[in-house]
């Protein structure tokens, strides 16, 4: 991923992009979709770790109860 500004680019066609702090703190935002995720608690995998449990848990479950509707 790309790094700047103290913000990881973790999409470059979508857009979206984090701010990874100590121990499990981020925020995430992904413009594309309308979302942000703040996550502020301990994280014991690494780091990036907690960007494929957004994008693999939480954004995916954001978008289909969007589709449900």
């Amino acid at each position: 991923m790309k790094y700047g500004y103290l913000w990881w680019i973790i999409d470059e066609n979508e857009g979206s992009y984090a701010a990874i702090g100590n121990s499990g703190n981020i925020i995430y935002i992904n413009p594309q979709k309308e979302l942000v995720v703040a996550v502020s608690s301990y994280f014991k995998p690494t780091v990036f770790d907690r960007i494929d449990f957004i994008k693999g848990q939480i954004e995916e479950k954001i978008e289909t109860n969007i589709l449900k509707q």
